[in-house]
């Protein structure tokens, strides 16, 4: 299960508010630490949240999110990532985000993680979570491919869901919170000969939130591409919608400043080569004049175009045909 969570701070109960300590792991090798905050006193089972930082960030400061303020009765660990590189970039602190890469290390460190929890406290195996923010947010999506069955729900955000973690779903969520920056924007590549729906979003005009379906990476509006505006309820105008690959759909948040309200949109995918939109048109019974019956098609299926009956070949760019009917 994927869920999209926002616990603010103000939800907190009366409980006091862990003191913190640093706890440390040796994963093949190599001396691994993590920020934990546990209840000085359990009643019945105890939850947990893993919660991944961001690439460049550290545990100390990505504490600051709050989690132990929100939820004092559960353990919330919140790990250091080891360096991680990127085409162009210093190597930083950062996760592992594909299966193999660096040796598992970060899913031997979660292993690892569990593992002691339970031999400290008593765990309860149906409430431990896993959320994390941007890069960590990867690899929250990494376990939920790898470690679904340890994890009762997921909550990554500001990340789209890998390719090869995608493979192994048929639904994506992207997520995305105001912060103390503005632009924060979450993006899904559909790839080539994939069929993209998006089935369901709410995407608050509070914190300027939208979906844009097309090319680019600025967070506003663009001239010729799908663009879905948020509302003071959250409700977008336009769903479902379907997009085919190659293509992004991005979902963004341009305000900050305000309540950590989360937006998100869920998206389901499928081969085109097995998806058939379906041409089937009634004309209404209702005597209100001639109907025309229009033929049209499209490369995209978001931009459509008048088509002639025919033969097509299968080379042609236009590889998606509706029929509608019109007064």
């Amino acid at each position: 299960m994927l869920l999209a969570i926002a616990a603010p701070a103000a939800l907190a109960s009366a409980a006091s508010i862990p003191e913190p300590r640093v706890m440390t792991w040796t994963v093949d090798g190599v001396k691994r630490q993590a920020i934990v905050y546990a209840p000085s006193k359990e009643s019945n089972k105890t939850p947990v949240v893993l919660s991944f930082h961001g690439h460049g960030d550290t545990m100390q400061n990505f504490q600051s999110v709050g989690l132990q303020e929100a939820w004092p009765e559960a353990i919330v660990v919140y790990p250091q990532g080891l360096p991680t590189s990127r085409p162009g970039e210093p190597a930083l602190p950062g996760w592992q985000t594909d299966k193999g890469r660096y040796g598992d290390r970060d899913l031997k460190l979660v292993d690892q993680v569990l593992a002691s929890l339970h031999a400290s406290y008593t765990v309860d195996d149906a409430r431990v979570y896993a959320t994390g923010f941007s890069n960590g947010a990867g690899f929250t999506y990494l376990l939920w491919a790898e470690r679904p069955n340890v994890f009762a729900a997921f909550a990554p955000v500001v990340c789209a869901l890998l390719c090869g973690v995608g493979t192994k779903a048929d639904t994506i969520t992207l997520s995305v919170a105001p912060t103390n920056g503005t632009g924060n924007c979450a993006s899904f590549s559909v790839p080539t000969n994939v069929v993209a729906q998006i089935i369901s979003a709410y995407c608050w005009s509070s914190i300027g939130a939208f979906i844009r379906i097309g090319i680019g990476s600025a967070p506003t509006p663009s001239n010729g591409q799908a663009y879905y505006a948020g509302s003071s309820s959250g409700a977008v105008a336009g769903l479902p919608v379907l997009v085919v690959g190659p293509a992004t759909i991005t979902l963004c948040a341009t305000n900050s400043g305000v309540a950590q309200t989360l937006s998100f949109c869920t998206i389901q995918t499928t081969s085109s080569y097995s998806f058939t939109p379906s041409s089937s048109v009634i004309i209404p019974n209702d005597g209100g004049g001639p109907v025309t019956i229009i033929l049209e098609s499209s490369t995209d299926l978001i931009n459509w175009t008048a088509a002639n009956p025919g033969t097509y070949g299968t080379t042609s760019s236009n590889r998606f045909f509706r029929v509608r009917a019109e007064r």
